[in-house]
């Protein structure tokens, strides 16, 4: 591949990422988002505005991605922080972020931390997508419901016919990038699937909460689909009915899913 193409191809990554981004907080409840802003000397990838029940007024946001490879550097924090720090003080814009594929290097996530005060923040975009939807509590009753029914002390690793190992099937099945195609575990009556889940969604959850970048655990039972059939109606009645997560609306969920945040 000549270097017209390999820049070619590297703009089309950035522009899914930014795009897919914007998606997610036009879902979150960001307004007129509109992408590559200018202000004044800089250049945004996008801006929007958000008011959050009208306490804090309408703030403007600008955010800036960045879709590398690899980890962002102390470098590219600095001049985030020198640039966008001007134009909150000069009062062009109100806060700033920047959102990244990968992981920011420490002292650059230490230096961005240093400014949170003029409104600045850094995030990977799948610990921004963990600080959209709140699920920490829906998490810890997970672990509660499961240590409640004491199901370390007789459970059984199940195994397929072949005596494969099923937690090891479906971690594989979940590491991939991005949704995941169903996958069934098929048995007859009282051979451990319910047991299975209860006690596989109970270590994502411990996962979860100690790594934002893990996949969230969703368990539905059956017997909430027999209550509720439609897809959006379910996860509604999982994640607010039974557990008050706060933030979550389907939208910003199908999103958020499509992202590879959960595993149901």
């Amino acid at each position: 591949m000549d270097d017209k193409m390999k820049k070619k191809s590297t703009i089309e990554k950035g522009n899914t990422f930014t795009n897919h981004v914007i998606r997610v907080l036009a879902s979150a409840g960001f307004s007129e988002i509109n992408p590559e802003t200018r202000d004044s000397f800089k250049k945004t990838d996008a801006s929007a505005i958000y008011n959050k029940n009208g306490l804090d007024g309408t703030l403007r946001y600008r955010f800036e991605m960045k879709n590398y490879e690899t980890t962002i550097g102390k470098d590219i924090c600095i001049q985030f922080i020198t640039e966008y720090k001007t134009l909150i003080e000069n009062d062009k814009i109100d806060r700033a972020w920047l959102i990244t594929k990968n992981e920011i290097s420490p002292d650059g996530r230490d230096l961005i931390k240093s400014n949170n005060r003029y409104g600045l923040h850094c995030f990977t975009a799948k610990e921004l997508y963990r600080r959209l939807i709140h699920l920490d509590n829906y998490l810890e009753e997970i672990i509660n419901e499961h240590e409640k029914i004491q199901l370390e002390k007789f459970y059984i690793p199940p195994k397929t016919d072949e005596n494969k190992d099923i937690e090891g099937i479906i971690r594989k099945w979940a590491s991939q990038d991005g949704k995941l195609q169903p996958v069934a575990i098929i048995g007859s009556y009282g051979q451990g699937k319910s047991t299975f889940a209860q006690y596989i969604a109970a270590q994502y959850a411990k996962e979860s909460l100690e790594d934002k970048t893990t996949r969230v655990p969703i368990l539905v039972s059956l017997g909430d689909l027999v209550e509720e059939q439609r897809l959006d109606g379910l996860i509604g009645s999982v994640l607010t009915s039974k557990y008050e997560s706060n933030g979550y609306h389907f939208k910003l969920f199908k999103e958020l899913n499509i992202s590879g945040c959960f595993i149901i």
